[in-house]
């Protein structure tokens, strides 16, 4: 397997199962004073802070075309995506 293709498999693996199966058979360690459920809780509410965090939502707001076109190209010029460059300004601005 290519390495991209591991990066991948990883970022769409859910590793619950089998963490589930290697603690209930022994061979899993979940640490200390912990039990599995303490663990797996843990980690559930891990897992959706992180996936909270991600979230977006689409919006319709109108913006000058002037404006839109001076972010494609700049961000063009920086390899990214426009959007992605209007949500990092967007973001700073929030401080």
């Amino acid at each position: 397997m290519k390495k991209s293709m591991d990066v991948d498999f990883y970022k769409k693996h859910d590793f619950g199962d089998e963490m589930r199966k290697a603690v209930d058979s022994g061979r899993g360690f979940v640490g200390e004073n912990m039990t599995p459920d303490q663990f797996f809780a843990m980690a559930r509410a891990r897992s959706e802070a992180r996936r909270a965090e991600k979230a977006s939502k689409a919006v319709t707001i109108r913006i000058p075309v002037r404006v839109i076109e001076g972010y494609k190209k700049k961000a063009a010029s920086d390899g990214v995506g426009y959007q992605t460059l209007m949500n990092e300004v967007l973001e700073a601005a929030l401080g």
